[in-house]
């Protein structure tokens, strides 16, 4: 409820908001987001400070004082675990957040979702000497085994015998690693590290997408989370219907290669899934200081994604004797540890000439800020397009009727109202840049946590995707139109501490020069004051 207060916006927080131009210091900046597999299309507008353009940033702290803040318990930030505000999330852990889901949207969804998914769950084995993953060695003609879930594992050898009186059990034994391993993230991720290897080593899955997810068990010990695109051989039932679970022989190959811990097999649900894992994402921000006592360092993310796709060419080949691997065109002998692959017409073939495909989907981003040098912004037009939202702390705008031209923030609102489906002015919370505490604990206050930011949300339908992809890409030329700087145009970075009133005065100074001219003359801004 307090941050809730602060997120109120009235009709003069809109007004202040699209009066601030270069007296108050501040950039009009707009950033594009498209995630192509969906088409999910946003614009942000937001007027920051253009510290961030004339200041600089600042110099990287050295580590002696990096441990130094983090041991620190005076301010909030430090310590966000004993926080009103921030044992849940911070704006850095947000952003995290967000583009995991963002880029499971972009890999996995949309017209990314021409793959069943497979979703794994990786457990280390601390206690047992004695413990092994089986299942039958079945003709791989044969469909998969029914679903198996009311059966226990020392019944399953039984029951396939009863089912079909040849099978017989294939057992892999799951190796024990220390309790002191399974529960530091460091020497835990050592062997998920392997397991991604050995699948690439051994299976060659083509166009292999995969991310994990790091979780803690309540036992002190790190277990994974595995969404992945089809591992075991194509030829399996499980991967034309999506039924996972039915497949014992696909636990089986996958604990081959996952030697040390059980491994679970679940088919989800291609939306879900991602939101699913997200929630041990969050996890990880909620329990920051029981994670950092296992082993996960401050810079550390608990998720991984996979960089790179990789193609593999398709060869004939020729078992003898269930024993001898010869390649069928050449005749050559094959290595002894060459996997072959069983095709349904009882042929076989192996993978070979790996070769670079794709890499990672990210989402499309694209940032540009501008200086508006006009001190007489045409506000009223713009105002009466907002409106109260009846049930959220947020201003609705309707479209205008025809694009408004007298200035450029005009300009970009208008054009950006009439491609858009949804368009609301919002204040968002972020953090201070110091929250001191009182007496060494929490102030509880919201206003001693939190300043808010202004922006304005745009939203658009799939279809107009490109359309505002264009409009964005030409927003430079649109701006020399009205004679307005672009961001890459009016940077200056101060050489010292005592020229930051300098950096003020360039800003606000109206210069004729051209850029062209300084880097002709081979100046720097700096050599010219």
């Amino acid at each position: 409820m307090d941050i809730a207060s602060i997120k109120k916006v009235s009709r003069n927080d809109l007004a202040n908001f699209l009066n601030s131009d270069d007296t108050d210091f501040n950039v009009l900046t707009a950033n594009l987001k498209i995630i192509d597999s969906t088409k999910r299309t946003s614009v942000t507008l937001s007027k920051n400070s253009a510290k961030s353009f004339y200041l600089g940033k600042k110099s990287l702290v050295k580590t002696e004082q990096i441990k130094v803040i983090q041991n620190s318990k005076d301010d909030c930030l430090t310590d966000a675990q004993n926080c009103e505000f921030f044992t849940f999330f911070n704006s850095k852990e947000k952003k995290l957040y967000t583009r995991f889901n963002d880029k499971c949207e972009a890999n996995f969804e949309g017209s990314e979702a021409n793959q069943p998914l497979l979703f794994l769950t990786l457990t280390f084995n601390t206690s047992q000497d004695d413990l092994f993953a089986w299942t039958t060695n079945w003709n791989s003609q044969d469909e998969c085994w029914n679903r198996l879930s009311n059966k226990k594992s020392y019944d399953l050898k039984k029951w396939a015998q009863a089912f079909d009186p040849t099978a017989q059990a294939m057992k892999v034994k799951i190796g024990k690693i220390s309790s002191e391993e399974a529960s530091n993230s460091e020497r835990a991720n050592v062997y998920v590290a392997k397991f991604l290897r050995a699948i690439r080593a051994k299976w060659k899955p083509s166009n292999w997408k995969w991310t994990i997810v790091s979780e803690l068990q309540k036992r002190g010990v790190w277990h994974f989370h595995l969404l992945s695109t089809p591992i075991v051989p194509y030829v399996h039932k499980c991967t034309l219907d999506k039924n996972f679970t039915a497949c014992w022989n696909c636990r089986t190959f996958l604990n081959s290669l996952w030697k040390w811990g059980r491994v679970e097999l679940r088919s989800p649900g291609r939306k879900t899934i991602s939101k699913y894992l997200a929630k041990y994402i969050s996890k990880s921000f909620h329990l920051r200081s029981l994670y950092a006592k296992h082993g996960l360092k401050e810079n550390h993310k608990v998720y991984r994604f996979f960089k790179n796709l990789y193609n593999y060419e398709e060869k004939p080949a020729l078992l003898i004797d269930n024993k001898h691997k010869i390649d069928q065109q050449s005749l050559q002998p094959l290595a002894p540890n060459q996997h072959l692959f069983k095709k349904t017409d009882n042929t076989y073939c192996y993978r070979t000439n790996e070769r670079l495909v794709a890499q990672v989907k990210s989402p499309y981003l694209a940032k540009k800020s501008f200086r508006l040098q006009t001190r007489h912004l045409h506000v009223p037009d713009l105002l009466k397009l907002a409106k109260k939202h009846p049930q959220k702390e947020t201003l609705l705008f309707t479209k205008s009727k025809e694009p408004l031209k007298r200035d450029f923030q005009e300009f970009i609102i208008t054009n950006l109202l009439l491609m858009c489906d949804k368009a609301n002015f919002i204040h968002v919370p972020l953090e201070q840049n110091e929250v001191p505490k009182n007496k060494g604990s929490c102030t509880k206050s919201v206003e001693h946590h939190f300043q808010t930011k202004s922006v304005l949300h745009f939203i658009f339908k799939s279809q107009n995707s490109e359309l505002v992809k264009n409009f964005f890409a030409k927003l430079d030329d649109y701006a020399n139109d009205y004679q307005i700087t672009e961001s890459q145009d009016f940077y200056y970075y101060p050489t010292s501490e005592t020229s930051k009133d300098q950096a003020r005065n360039h800003y606000l100074n109206r210069w004729t020069h051209q850029i062209s001219d300084y880097q002709t003359n081979n100046y720097s801004y700096a050599n010219n004051f």
